[in-house]
């Protein structure tokens, strides 16, 4: 009778020992919202796992949170950079085309060399005599010619160039923030992630860390026969201790990953060490409420950067056709030049029925009309102008239904993330249930070990989906704030 009852209370210190790993595992469970949220209904901040939640990060290494993070990308990544130098390209272009309306082309040239020297009294005062020059009779000459040319009347070519290539400029600005929109996704995702692995990584650590504990005391239980564990109870368990061991290794090598795409995205030196705040993915801050699917629909259509940049391409699309149109018609426009050359060994020649290409001051100026002729080609070109211009109206049609098409999928996937959180959180409460209800059947010896070792597993495995489930969620946030243009969460950078 001894005997037994010392099995008994071995048993039972098994029993506490594995239910306690996975009570203080347990996160902290909302009492009041059950409930299938409506898009009206505010959405509570994910509980805090506080017995799970890592260790407060070491001093020795900066700590960033998401905002620290976003900040930062977005100042350094070479993504923005390059949006920024389109934008500058684009500025240039439109200074080029708004210069175009004075004097678009002012041009000079000039040359010197040496002539044959030409002496005085060689000109037609003395009926051009001969000249007799040798190699050594050279002298120089410098020449000199400025043209300028400017329009007057253009029949718009000039205006609608211009327009358009300020709708250039529109279309780079609002790129710009497109890339800001994709940058920001992606950091989200890189730092949720990062933080997912994390509360994973404590979990299994907790977890090889009690299961170790409960091996020992079923060897030593095994060690001291007439118990009710066996040998068959200890492989359960290395089988166990051997599964989390390879989540282990997987997650490492995970969390390295995840942390070298930070640095990478923050463009920080690859040796330098930091640490992000949320190490706990349920201890993000979500929304406190989702308005409808129709108000989401609006602000898309306010702050997405993809339709202002449709519409600026549409008008775009729209002054180049008119420009093209107005070839048909001439530009009449204002010419003029200056001569200037002196050679000084040659002799001046001042007669205006001779050309002294060597010696002169001139210049002119007139009226000028220029047609291109090849109306047969200028049509084609506007043809080709005006189909592109329809098919912006086309693409714009089809990016409208594109947008809402996303708005609403990632709409349905907050709240069905949401509801699937809800649903993780009630299968860990069960989960504990099951755990409890073994730990006491195992204790007063009317349930084997598997049942508590299986109750044990399936926790875990529920508790890893939950994780999971949580991730989703504010992976859901994040495509939701990029569908929609703006931040849906109090998240601030």
């Amino acid at each position: 009778m001894k005997r037994i009852i010392e099995a008994k209370n071995r048993g039972r210190w098994m029993a506490v020992l594995l239910g306690s790993a996975l009570m203080h595992s347990l996160p902290c469970f909302a009492q009041n919202s059950a409930q299938v949220p409506d898009t009206q209904a505010p959405l509570a901040p994910l509980s805090v796992d506080e017995e799970t939640a890592p260790d407060v990060p070491s001093s020795a290494s900066s700590v960033l949170d998401l905002p620290q993070i976003l900040n930062r990308v977005l100042s350094v990544n070479p993504s923005m950079e390059s949006t920024q130098k389109d934008l500058l390209i684009s500025e240039a272009q439109f200074n080029q085309a708004r210069n175009a309306a004075i004097l678009p082309s002012v041009k000079l040239r000039a040359l010197g060399g040496v002539v044959p020297d030409v002496p005085e009294g060689s000109g037609p005062e003395s009926n051009f005599p001969p000249v007799d020059t040798g190699f050594w009779d050279l002298g120089p000459f410098f020449q000199t010619r400025i043209e300028g040319f400017q329009p007057l009347y253009t029949f718009g070519k000039i205006k609608h160039l211009k327009e358009a290539a300020r709708r250039g400029v529109e279309i780079k600005e609002h790129g710009v923030e497109l890339a800001r929109n994709q940058l920001i996704f992606e950091t989200k995702r890189a730092y949720y992630g990062l933080s997912f692995l994390h509360s994973m990584k404590a979990f299994i650590e907790e977890l090889q860390g009690r299961g170790q504990k409960a091996r020992d005391l079923v060897e030593n239980m095994i060690k001291q026969h007439g118990t009710e564990v066996t040998d068959i109870d200890l492989m359960r368990i290395d089988l166990f201790l051997a599964e989390t061991e390879r989540r282990m290794v997987e997650l490492n090598n995970n969390l390295a990953f995840s942390q070298m795409v930070l640095k990478i995205l923050m463009a920080m030196p690859r040796d330098e060490e930091f640490e992000i705040k949320d190490k706990n993915i349920v201890s993000q801050t979500s929304v406190q409420r989702l308005k409808s699917v129709e108000e989401y629909l609006e602000d898309a259509k306010d702050h997405r950067p993809e339709i202002a940049q449709i519409s600026s391409g549409i008008e775009l699309r729209d002054h180049l056709f008119r420009q093209k149109r107005a070839e048909f018609f001439p530009d009449i426009a204002l010419g003029g030049f200056y001569n200037f050359g002196i050679a000084p060994n040659r002799q001046d020649v001042r007669s205006p029925f001779l050309v002294d290409d060597f010696n002169n001051s001139s210049g002119g100026g007139s009226l000028v009309l220029s047609q291109n002729l090849s109306f047969h080609m200028t049509k084609s070109r506007m043809d080709q102008a005006k189909a592109e211009y329809e098919k912006a109206l086309a693409d714009q049609k089809r990016a409208f239904q594109g947008i809402e098409i996303e708005v609403r999928n990632a709409h349905m996937q907050a709240l069905s993330k949401y509801q699937a959180v809800e649903s993780s959180r009630r299968a860990l409460k069960h989960g504990r249930s099951w755990v409890l209800a073994s730990t006491l059947n195992f204790g007063t010896g009317i349930a084997p070990p598997k049942d508590l070792l299986e109750a044990f597993v399936a926790y875990s495995t529920v508790k890893a989906t939950y994780f999971e489930t949580v991730f989703s969620f504010y992976m859901a946030l994040a495509s939701m704030s990029k569908a929609v243009g703006q931040e849906v969460t109090q998240l601030e950078y």
